[in-house]
């Protein structure tokens, strides 16, 4: 069985030369909370083909897994506080 436990999302060009769908359809099978896209029309560059589309599976996938990254995470997800300086934060963090 998968030792990977939280939720995962993979993204495969039909195309992929390098790392084939088929290749990245095995791999989602073996992990529990897997999520496979498979873009039909890129290779192994998706996210620079079509970013448009690898950022709204993304943020399709947060959404619905957010709840379970909270569960399976100590970090404090409903704290607002900034960032520790140099680990995520803005621009406007920078002096």
């Amino acid at each position: 069985g998968s030792q990977i436990g939280c939720p995962v999302l993979l993204i495969a060009g039909l195309f992929d030369a390098f790392t084939p769908a088929y290749c990245m359809q095995r791999m989602a099978r073996r992990m529990r909370h897997a999520r496979l896209v498979v873009d039909p029309l890129s290779t192994h560059a998706t996210v620079l083909e079509h970013p448009e589309r690898v950022l709204g599976e993304v943020r399709t996938f947060v959404e619905l897994e957010a709840p379970r990254f909270a569960r399976l995470s100590s970090f404090d997800f409903g704290r607002k506080e900034q960032s520790p300086r140099g680990v995520g934060g803005s621009l406007s963090d920078i002096d």
